[in-house]
């Protein structure tokens, strides 16, 4: 895995291709028969949200980057992540980037994107938050989301100035925010079943804001023993709510003292459609076709009319007995890791 910090140079990772070529003899067709055949069009698909603190967990850290492994457009948030001093350790996942803070040692947050364009806000970022600004396709547009992993302590009343600051720039921007954020405050809000000081002292403030709460039922996220309550509190911009779906709290065990929580934000795709490769075709076949459909051609010519209406049936023997000898199928469109902020001393 590329860490992407806050300071460091651009690198661009290796791109990942799916995709593969000439001639058919005799044929003349607005077809180019000399590539592979795509159509691409937009389809709608979706990319995944992952919030999980990990309590220091190297176990369930080590769980986690498995499930990384197996994502392919995903945004993850982590708070107390495996740390060494100022490194975070164990979420090496191949093929994604890691965005931390670099202002100080043992970082309380970070964030992991696979698939997607993303770079880090230094500005607003800090022990206890990471921000990053991501950028996707939606209905045929380029958008970008800030995103941002948030720690609220105990021992400080949220929310934190970082938090404030960074609430206050993307409405100033217009942009899209969705924060997750272990905030150790108990309110109705979210489904706790009680409320606490910081629970009220943290809910009257997002009542201000451009903030809600996307947590759904009461179903427990943090769980030692016999206590189980909800701390863990997914907040999104109302621009973006209706592209929103599938939030929930994972049923397994994530071998940390809280829960993974997951869900979807819509996105384009484009995929390919068909393609035929010449390489696959079977000659055999398609001069056993050709011959089928041509044999011994009999066609009475007098006029250049009569020329063009036999051509035209020449030219359809010959396309179509290429088709049986070499049929589209189906082809996935090339991808492209993008580029991130670097920092190889995560």
């Amino acid at each position: 895995m590329s860490a992407g910090s806050c300071t460091g140079a651009v690198d661009e990772s290796p791109a990942t291709s799916n995709n593969p070529a000439g001639s058919i003899p005799g044929a003349s067709s607005n077809r180019d028969h000399s590539q592979p055949t795509t159509t691409c069009r937009v389809s709608h698909s979706s990319f995944k949200f992952v919030q999980l603190n990990l309590h220091h967990s190297k176990t369930a850290t080590a769980v986690l980057c498995k499930q990384i492994s197996d994502l392919q457009d995903a945004i993850i948030f982590i708070q107390e992540p495996w740390t060494n001093g100022s490194r975070i350790l164990g979420l090496n996942s191949k093929g994604s980037l890691l965005f931390r803070s670099c202002k100080e040692n043992n970082p309380r947050t970070c964030i992991i994107t696979k698939g997607l364009s993303a770079y880090c806000l230094p500005q607003y970022s800090s022990k206890d938050q990471t921000a990053v600004r991501v950028t996707y396709k939606n209905r045929h547009h380029e958008r970008s989301i800030m995103v941002a992993s948030v720690y609220m302590p105990i021992d400080q009343s949220p929310p934190s100035k970082e938090l404030e600051d960074l609430i206050q720039y993307c409405y100033a921007k217009g942009l899209p925010l969705t924060i997750r954020a272990d905030t150790n405050a108990h309110h109705f809000w979210w489904g706790s079943k009680e409320c606490n000081h910081r629970g009220y002292i943290l809910s009257e403030y997002l009542a201000t804001t451009d903030l809600s709460v996307i947590n759904q039922g009461c179903k427990p996220t943090f769980c030692v023993g016999n206590k189980q309550t909800v701390i863990d509190v997914t907040l999104a911009s109302r621009s973006i709510m209706s592209e929103i779906f599938n939030w929930h709290v994972a049923p397994e065990d994530s071998l940390s003292d809280h829960r993974k929580i997951s869900f979807a934000l819509q996105q384009d795709r484009c995929t390919s459609i068909k393609r035929q490769n010449v390489r696959n075709s079977d000659w055999d076949t398609y001069q056993s076709e050709l011959d089928m459909h041509i044999g011994l051609w009999l066609g009475s010519v007098h006029t250049p009319a009569d020329i063009e209406r036999e051509l035209d049936k020449v030219n359809s023997a010959i396309i179509q007995s290429y088709e049986t000898a070499c049929p589209e199928g189906n082809a996935v469109a090339e991808r492209k890791c993008p580029g991130g902020i670097m920092n190889s001393a995560v």
